[in-house]
């Protein structure tokens, strides 16, 4: 079974990754290349100086990742404190005070209302139990001294 959770999840993993790996590089390649018409023409030197970045980055982040041995605790309590807001709890808000027109009761606004009020708890759950759950994993680990040694991967 775990297998096949895992065969679902790498095609997410790479995608995602892909994703922030792309934007960092467009970032450097853009600046590096600010008033070169390398950064938008197809040349040979564009897509070398291109892969050679991607390269460079994915290198730099795998080797941060293995370097730090609670990483993944590390990742579970930034996404638990912020992706939850980005996510769920920041959009109602923006919702109620910036895109409401008129009253939050009102008949027109009274379905969104509720629902921008269910998705804000839903964001606070998940931020408060997924933080506790976090910091629960990570003091865990260390009081039962699992914490692995950087690039051992385990």
């Amino acid at each position: 079974m775990s297998r096949v959770v895992f065969g679902i999840a790498l095609p997410v993993i790479f995608i995602s990754g892909s994703i922030n790996t792309t934007v960092v590089c467009r970032y450097i390649h853009g600046k590096f290349y600010r008033d070169s018409m390398i950064r938008y023409i197809n040349s040979k030197k564009g897509w070398a100086s291109w892969l050679g970045l991607v390269f460079i980055v994915t290198l730099l982040a795998w080797v941060v990742a293995e370097a730090i041995p609670i990483f993944s605790e590390l990742l579970s309590i930034i996404s638990a404190l912020f992706v939850s807001g980005l996510s769920f709890y920041l959009p109602p808000v923006m919702w109620y005070l910036l895109l409401r027109e008129g009253s939050w009761y009102e008949k027109k606004n009274l379905k969104p209302a509720i629902f921008n009020a269910v998705v804000f708890i839903v964001g606070m759950i998940i931020f408060g139990c997924g933080t506790y759950a976090s910091i629960a994993e990570l003091t865990t680990k260390f009081q039962s001294g699992s914490v692995g040694k950087p690039f051992t991967c385990s």
